[in-house]
C-alpha cells in the first residue's frame, strides 16, 4: 500500500521544526526517520509513533493502542503507539524523537567490540 500523500504532508508539518522527514518501505509499510532515527511507522494506512516509559502514558490516556502483527501464531507488540487523529503532530512527533534518542542511548554500539577487562594491552 502506498505511503499517502495527505499523510505525508500531515507528518512533514508536525516534524517542521525537528528536522527533515525521511520515509522508507518496510515489510509492506513505512518507516518515518527524523534525525537519522525511526519514529513512526505506517502501517495500513495508520501513523504509530515511537512510545515508551518517556510517552506511552499519554497514549494510553486517549486510549490509543500499540501497534501489534502476527509472528508464528502469536500477536507482537511494538514500541509505536496509534497516533491521535486530528491533532497537530508536532508535540507527538517531538515525544517520538525522545524516546527513539532514549532508546538508542540506552543500548550498546554493536560496531565496537568488546574487550575484557582483563586484556594486559589496555
Amino acid at each position: 500500500m502506498p505511503l499517502s500523500p495527505d499523510l505525508l504532508a500531515r507528518i512533514e508539518a508536525g516534524a517542521f521544526a525537528l528536522g527533515p522527514v525521511r520515509a522508507r518501505p518496510m515489510f509492506g509499510g513505512y518507516g518515518v526517520y527524523l534525525d537519522g532515527l525511526m519514529v513512526a511507522l505506517v502501517s495500513g494506512g495508520e501513523l504509530y509513533l515511537k512510545s515508551g516509559p518517556g510517552n506511552r502514558s499519554e497514549f494510553e490516556a486517549l486510549g490509543l493502542p500499540l501497534f501489534t502483527y502476527m509472528r508464528e501464531g502469536k500477536r507482537v507488540a511494538l514500541g509505536y503507539s496509534l497516533a491521535p487523529d486530528g491533532v497537530h503532530l508536532e508535540p507527538w512527533l517531538e515525544g517520538a524523537l525522545a524516546e527513539a534518542r532514549r532508546r538508542k542511548r540506552a543500548k550498546p554500539d554493536k560496531k565496537k567490540p568488546k574487550l575484557p577487562s582483563d586484556n594486559p594491552f589496555l
